[in-house]
């Protein structure tokens, strides 16, 4: 049934969340804290969507990847309750966000980005950054279509390193 709604621990959230960050990338759309007026119910909320959910006829280049889908997820910390509350829309429209080619087709996740940016603030280049993410055959040939994850190495092109130096 969609959506799924869970009540995790805070260490549970983020093992949750991590495993979701595998299959498909999440944009956070949406933070607020509303208890500063002191009648809100929920103490803080994160909206968080498919990072293919544009609408596509919006979409301002021909090559985007946004096909419309309504894949998101809305967490929120009741006020006085240690749980968070996890509605999760799980339903990806216009993609298929576990096959292979949509998981390399995606935009990379906040983590590489951050990587990225930290690798080139430590004073690597390119060549470096290259040699950070090279596999070895070995790797290489445990990626096979029914593939659960792509290493994030496999996503970051050259333009990635480019763009974050």
């Amino acid at each position: 049934m969609n959506p799924h709604t869970v009540e995790l621990s805070v260490n549970e959230w983020d093992a949750w969340f991590k495993q979701q960050q595998q299959k498909a990338t999440w944009c956070l759309k949406s933070q607020c804290n509303p208890t500063e007026n002191g009648r809100s119910k929920v103490a803080w909320h994160q909206i968080w969507e498919c990072d293919m959910q544009a609408d596509p006829g919006i979409a301002a280049r021909n090559t985007s990847i946004n096909v419309g889908c309504t894949a998101k997820i809305h967490m929120s910390q009741p006020v006085r309750s240690e749980k968070l509350k996890v509605v999760y829309d799980w339903e990806y429209t216009g993609h298929d966000a576990f096959s292979l080619d949509d998981m390399c087709s995606s935009r990379n996740p906040d983590v590489i980005r951050a990587w990225l940016y930290q690798k080139v603030s430590e004073g690597f280049d390119q060549k470096a950054i290259k040699a950070f993410i090279r596999m070895a055959p070995e790797e290489l040939s445990e990626i096979t279509p029914d593939a659960d994850a792509v290493p994030y190495s496999i996503k970051i092109s050259p333009m990635d390193i480019y763009n974050a130096i």
